[in-house]
């Protein structure tokens, strides 16, 4: 879209949101490259944010679509590659909300635990169980959290012996997911919130907490699938909240 119409990603978090994508159909035709007006961009752009913020982005397209200079041999091959790559987008994306549904089904009919811990969706569920299968195949929590390749790297050099970043090792979809489930953690989860304010008095920068509370997450979890109960949170966090807030 960039080759065709330069400066359009830059308007657009995510060049396939849905609202970029209802614009480049309206605005990528053979016949009528860019010729759509301000009131049908603004239109097409209501359906996806506040009206007045739709105003403002449509006139930003308008402005770019009219100083858009197309060559010639480039304008039929993006114009086709763009027709192809659209509905092959919208055939993935709807087939992924599929998987999810299935996915959401699947653990919904397993009774698991992990959705007791706050941080923790459906989804996020479905992968955890689905890269960790069996627990009993792990001795222990160290060689689960090697597993998820949360574990620090170790650097030796003669007799030195130091550690740094996470392996990165084992399940890399595991990982990802434990990360995702992060943040979200850090703010709804008593246990990661008071973990992440504590990390922060000591001065770590903020991805040194996600990563600590990712291999927190994944601790909890162990604990609540292996002892086949509901996740709690401690009475002395509980009683430290009630303190805080008065």
């Amino acid at each position: 879209m960039d080759v065709l119409c330069r400066g359009y990603t830059n308007l657009f978090s995510d060049v396939f949101s849905p609202s970029s994508i209802a614009i480049m159909k309206a605005a990528v035709r053979t016949t009528r490259l860019f010729e759509t007006d301000v009131e049908k961009l603004t239109n097409i752009l209501s359906k996806f944010m506040p009206r007045h913020t739709a105003e403002m982005k449509a006139g930003k397209l308008q402005a770019l679509f009219q100083n858009a200079v197309v060559p010639e041999h480039m304008k039929d091959i993006c114009v086709l590659e763009l027709h192809m790559i659209i509905p092959q987008y919208e055939l993935l994306k709807l087939q992924v909300k599929r998987i999810e549904h299935r996915i959401e089904m699947h653990i919904k009919d397993t009774n698991t635990h992990l959705l007791t811990i706050p941080g923790i969706g459906i989804l996020t569920a479905g992968a955890i169980l689905g890269e960790l299968g069996n627990l009993s195949r792990f001795n222990s929590i160290d060689q689960l959290t090697a597993f998820a390749g949360l574990d620090p790297s170790v650097m030796e050099s003669g007799r030195s012996r130091r550690t740094g970043h996470i392996s990165k090792r084992g399940s890399p979809m595991l990982r990802e997911a434990l990360y995702g489930a992060a943040l979200p953690a850090s703010r709804v989860n008593p246990v990661c919130q008071q973990f992440y304010q504590r990390l922060k008095a000591k001065g770590k920068h903020h991805k040194v907490c996600m990563v600590a509370i990712a291999r927190k997450l994944l601790h909890i979890a162990y604990s609540v699938e292996t002892n086949q109960r509901d996740f709690y949170v401690p009475a002395y966090i509980t009683e430290q909240q009630v303190k805080t807030a008065q």
